[in-house]
């Protein structure tokens, strides 16, 4: 188990609408190599989220 300042630490996936199959398997063949077995898969953003996401990806373009 990973340890982040002395707490277990737990991944939370939020895949996007555009997120495909192929993206969570690699996801999670990733989280394999680092043998992270602690995650969450949550199937909503925030709105905040979602205005995050859009700020970040209008930014690069």
């Amino acid at each position: 188990l990973t340890k982040v300042g002395g707490e277990k630490f737990v991944l939370v996936l939020k895949p996007t609408k555009e997120s495909t199959y192929k993206n969570m398997v690699d996801v999670l063949d990733d989280m394999a190599v680092i043998k992270l077995k602690r995650y969450a898969l949550v199937d909503e953003l925030t709105p905040d989220e979602k205005t995050l996401l859009k700020d970040k990806t209008s930014a690069v373009l």
